[in-house]
């Protein structure tokens, strides 16, 4: 009697196993930046998960283990206990087939998507990507139609985000909060959110704070920022995450216009209603791919994110919504100026906002209550 408690006991507290299959090219070699991916599987190792994966990368620290430390003396996929698919896998491998090994047993799998909207997104509504039990996908709109099994995630703050945000404090803590951040990666193929933002929103704040639109300089000469540099394909600046922690405000508009409309995400209607909204630079309440690094690194150094009104256009998080004007700086799709000028008077409520919203990210959704959350969501948690 006393054996078999004791192995049920010991059934019960097994260390789960999660595999990851990060994917690599044709000639076998592993590229790009899978934060989807990292930041599901931080979270899962601080739920007690081990994780195994099909390649090797990604260190913490210079000296560290790998996060994924590939799969020498590791079960094999039909063995572990969820099977996860990440975002970057189908892109590096140039198909939409899904690896044979989560094909071939019934092991519960999940898929990572945090793509750009594209024509590649309609591979989401086949047939194949029914066996995943949940397509935990980004920048979710509650006017999209989506597949049965997709349910929502976010950007989130990774632990290298985290540290990033708490070291520029350190730095920077005598220094007076002041300015608003503004400036984007991509311009040759501006969003149409954006294109909006500095016709209808700069002009506002531009008499009132200071913009800082600086270019962050080489990385410091260190072994760990220089890994994190190259780890994440030229994303991490430590100047910008000072810059980022001694700003007010920072500017995360991102996101396409759409048809006003009920739509497949990525469907002949949405991909055809983007061109017609961009060629005739109209705005709407429908708007794909909003979700952004800017705005969960914004939120974690305690800046005022600035966005369009994320309940109101539509917005989809998977765990609870930020409050507008609590944890957010809210900016009204039809009247900006009427959103953003009693702001301009009231600094302290500007730091205030940043503040409340820098509490309520890294309390929901930072790596760990993600993961959770994801587990929760397939019956695992």
């Amino acid at each position: 009697m006393g054996q078999a408690i004791l192995n049920a006991t010991s059934e019960t507290t097994k260390q789960r196993t999660a595999y990851f299959f990060l994917g690599r090219t044709p000639d076998g070699r592993f590229l790009g930046y899978p934060h989807q991916a990292i930041l599901f599987a931080e979270g899962l190792r601080a739920l007690g998960w081990r994780i195994v994966s099909d390649v090797e990368t990604w260190r913490p620290q210079p000296d560290a283990p790998f996060l994924f430390p590939g799969d020498v003396d590791a079960p094999r996929p039909a063995d572990c206990d969820l099977l996860v698919v990440a975002e970057d896998y189908f892109m590096l491998q140039g198909s939409p087939a899904l690896p044979v090994a989560i094909t071939s047993c019934s092991v519960p799998a999940v898929f990572l998507d945090r793509r750009d909207l594209g024509d590649n997104l309609r591979d989401l509504y086949s047939k194949p990507y029914e066996r995943f039990a949940a397509i935990f996908r980004t920048h979710g709109n509650r006017r999209f139609r989506y597949p049965a099994n997709l349910r929502q995630m976010v950007f989130g703050i990774s632990d290298r985000i985290a540290e990033a945000s708490v070291v520029a404090a350190s730095e920077v803590v005598n220094e007076p909060r002041e300015g608003l951040i503004w400036n984007f990666r991509h311009k040759q193929f501006p969003h149409t959110v954006r294109v909006w933002a500095e016709k209808e929103v700069r002009p506002v704040l531009e008499s009132g704070v200071p913009f800082r639109s600086e270019v962050d300089p080489e990385v410091e000469n260190n072994l760990y920022d220089n890994l994190m540099l190259r780890q994440t394909e030229g994303r991490h600046f430590p100047a910008y995450y000072r810059r980022m922690a001694s700003s007010t405000m920072a500017a995360c508009f991102g996101g396409w216009f759409l048809l006003p409309v009920p739509q497949q995400e990525a469907g002949p209607a949405c991909m055809w209603g983007r061109r017609v909204m961009k060629s005739l630079g109209r705005t709407s309440t429908m708007i794909a791919q909003w979700d952004s690094w800017r705005m969960w690194e914004a939120f974690a150094a305690g800046t005022a994110v600035l966005h369009l009104d994320m309940e109101r256009n539509g917005f989809l998080f998977d765990g609870p919504q930020p409050e507008p004007m609590k944890h957010y700086i809210a900016v009204s799709l039809d009247r900006p100026a009427e959103s953003l000028r009693p702001l301009l008077d009231h600094p302290d409520e500007v730091r205030r906002i940043g503040e409340a919203g820098r509490i309520w990210a890294l309390e929901h959704y930072t790596s760990r209550p993600i993961a959770a959350r994801m587990l929760k969501e397939i019956g695992l948690g």
